[in-house]
């Protein structure tokens, strides 16, 4: 929508080149201006105790469900002034911008060990959902109609609605347990018996496990309780661990060229997108 907003403009109250730029800039400065309010708003709802998960979704629903209400006051109101028109349009984008401080930086709480790549991930398929937006929104509103021009709102307004519904319904402030560290290490027993047990980083086995080894460093033998229970190692005295699997420095290299391929990819696909897109709105001036 932002896009087309000098198409609106020209529409609807035939402004001049100059005055047409201006306004056009003017949900931009607000969008601004909310990202940073709400930014502040976030931080002292979380330092105060509220829960990230309701933090979260209280403003993809205010940013979302706002945006729409707007919407369609644009789009069922008729007779609008210019001056409320544009405001109408200031506060329905500026609104937008409010999740800013919920889904866009969700992936940090809910896996932040691969924000990166999911955003990257995430970004990849937004982009690639929106290519058609620019050709659809040009089909309905190439005769300028203000029938046209509801449509366009109305589908803007109703994928805000259906978008915060299945935030609000499914969106979570906890670390994933898939997210969390992977580093897979082998317990054995004096019997013999081997057990996998996971931990974040380095893992730790009792001193008195007689034979006990943990990524091939052994423990000192002494005659004292097993400590292998239900697949977890109970933490009395630390063991420096090794993966199995590979080593770290091979892990975070791995890691950085997923991160990179896949911002790689991102880039292109907005690359492509501006570059095929971005006249479509100025087309018909």
């Amino acid at each position: 929508m932002l896009s087309y907003l000098p198409r609106y403009f020209n529409d609807f109250f035939q402004f001049d080149l100059k005055t047409d730029g201006l306004l056009s800039s003017l949900p931009f400065a607000g969008r601004i201006l909310t990202g940073l309010i709400t930014g502040y708003m976030s931080d002292w709802m979380l330092r105060r105790g509220v829960s990230v998960c309701l933090t979260r979704k209280s403003f993809q629903s205010i940013g979302c469900f706002g945006c729409a209400v707007f919407c369609l006051f644009i789009a069922f109101i008729p007779g609008l002034t210019s001056a409320v028109s544009i405001s109408l349009l200031v506060l329905a984008l500026s609104f937008q911008n409010i999740t800013s401080v919920a889904f866009r930086i969700n992936l940090l709480d809910i896996a932040p060990r691969y924000a990166g790549l999911l955003n990257g991930v995430v970004s990849t398929i937004a982009t690639l959902i929106s290519l058609p937006a620019p050709v659809v929104t040009s089909l309905l509103i190439a005769g300028g109609s203000r029938r046209g021009w509801m449509i366009v709102f109305c589908l803007v307004a109703a994928f805000n609605i259906i978008g915060g519904l299945i935030y609000v319904m499914f969106a979570s402030g906890e670390i994933q347990e898939w997210a969390t560290s992977d580093f897979v290490h082998e317990v054995r027993t004096a019997d013999g018996e081997s057990v996998e047990a996971r931990a974040p980083q380095d893992i730790s086995v009792e001193s008195g496990l007689p034979g006990a080894s943990v990524g091939g460093v052994q423990a000192p033998s002494t005659p004292q309780q097993d400590i292998v229970s239900a697949g977890k190692v109970k933490v009395l005295r630390e063991v420096k661990s090794v993966p199995l699997s590979t080593s770290r420095g091979s892990r975070r290299l791995k890691e950085r060229l997923g991160r990179r391929a896949t911002m790689d990819v991102g880039a292109l696909i907005k690359r492509v997108q501006s570059q095929a897109f971005s006249n479509l709105a100025f087309a018909d001036l």
